[in-house]
């Protein structure tokens, strides 16, 4: 099987947009309850990590699929994205991303605290899927070219 991107993060924080720009697809992200498999992603519904009885299914397909976890946190939510030191139970890299960044009411002071609570270490990658800013970043990062 393929190892693939995995993208983890609340409801509404762009998981959806931001596996279809690393695709480079342009059609619109349906929502959806289930697990996206799609190119080189995996996406993961944000209510898998607002139920702490499905964590060890998130866990385990991240062990079974994913060469990276990119855990996404929305710049202009206080929202939290996960339970506190989620991301430490990975064994893939994970790697913080902060979406929405080309928006005016950005707090990129409370995301970064926000990955911290999560247990994702820097360095961040602050990323817009509308303006492709830090997706080239983001990308090599992740070595999806």
């Amino acid at each position: 099987m393929e190892r693939r991107v995995m993208l983890v993060g609340a409801t509404g924080c762009g998981k959806r947009s931001l596996a279809g720009v690393l695709n480079g697809s342009l059609e619109s992200q349906l929502h959806s309850p289930d697990i996206i498999f799609k190119g080189r992603t995996v996406v993961i519904p944000g209510g898998f990590l607002e139920n702490p009885s499905m964590y060890r299914h998130v866990i385990t397909m991240a062990q079974n699929s994913a060469s990276h976890l990119l855990f996404l946190v929305d710049g202009t939510s206080s929202i939290d994205a996960g339970p506190p030191d989620f991301a430490r139970m990975f064994n893939c890299p994970v790697v913080g991303v902060v979406t929405k960044c080309d928006l005016e009411k950005i707090d990129r002071e409370m995301a970064v605290r926000q990955m911290e609570r999560l247990g994702v270490c820097e360095p961040y990658f602050f990323v817009s899927s509308k303006s492709r800013q830090g997706v080239k970043e983001l990308k090599q990062a992740v070595a999806l070219f």
